[in-house]
């Protein structure tokens, strides 16, 4: 596949993720809800806790739930319009997801798998430094060399040798 290709479905993958996130997250607070309002006419003696426990309680789960439900819908979002920071959305989107086994840990593999490997490195190349990119990778791999380099650098075809000075004695 292409990268273009591994793109799209990770944007797919992480905006599915995190839709799932806002579901679970809408029944919680649904359930919680429920329970806040039918305590109050729940009988003291059966020791029911206060209707202030399960107010508290929807906080709790709703914010957490927010961390976890906002990470993939902005990494889904940047990677399905191409943004510059998707890389790192995604990035962090795909750690928050390695806690959720099996499905998130499988989702956090193939996101660091396509964002750090060469497929990911070739698309997510920066843009204004991709001339310092292709010089980096050509000096790195043996691009062609000249067949003339001192016509191209404009000096003498025998420079003259100097030898270098003689070290120091320390003795």
């Amino acid at each position: 596949m292409r990268p273009e290709d591994h793109n799209k479905i990770l944007g797919i993958m992480h905006l599915a993720w995190g839709g799932m996130h806002v579901f679970s997250l809408l029944i919680v607070v649904f359930v919680f809800l429920v329970l806040g309002i039918t305590m109050p006419f729940a009988s003291r003696d059966a020791g029911a806790p206060p209707a202030i426990f399960f107010g508290v309680m929807v906080i709790v789960v709703a914010v957490f739930s927010l961390l976890l439900t906002i990470p993939p819908l902005l990494a889904g979002y940047a990677f399905l319009k191409r943004k510059s920071w998707s890389k790192a959305a995604g990035a962090v989107s795909a750690g928050l997801a390695l806690l959720s086994i099996p499905m998130g840990t499988a989702l956090g593999i193939y996101t660091f798998w396509f964002l750090f490997g060469e497929k990911g490195r070739q698309w997510y190349a920066p843009n204004e430094f991709s001339w310092q990119v292709g010089q980096m990778r050509d000096a790195l791999h043996g691009s062609p060399q000249p067949v003339d380099w001192n016509a191209r650098k404009g000096t003498a075809a025998n420079p003259e040798y100097i030898p270098p000075k003689d070290p120091p004695d320390w003795r």
